[in-house]
């Protein structure tokens, strides 16, 4: 599997407006200041790939951390697109969507 794009919205340090990071490349570099989502990024496919983020295990409601705190009215959407590595064509898709607390009568 190789992993295509990402689609990131309302998630961790990204605000409420969807936001892509293309990865069909043999190499990606993240470079960013402190706090500009490097590691949010990583946490967004850790999530989407294994179901869980390893350094939030501790951590009761999941969605409160990771939706973006100015936004937390509005959900967060994680999307993945990978492709098989023996073809091009098959591609998969992925997405996850957090709601915290609050968005539940």
């Amino acid at each position: 599997m190789r992993l295509k794009s990402l689609e990131v919205d309302n998630f961790r340090v990204f605000p409420n407006l969807k936001q892509g990071l293309d990865l069909d490349h043999n190499v990606v570099l993240l470079y960013g200041r402190n706090g500009s989502g490097k590691t949010s990024i990583c946490d967004a496919l850790e999530l989407l790939l294994t179901g869980t983020i390893r350094r939030f295990r501790g951590v009761d409601d999941l969605p409160e951390v990771l939706i973006n705190a100015r936004n937390t009215e509005v959900g967060a959407t994680l999307k993945l697109e990978t492709v098989k590595l023996d073809t091009r064509k098959a591609k998969a898709f992925l997405k996850v969507r957090l709601t915290s607390r609050s968005e539940h009568p």
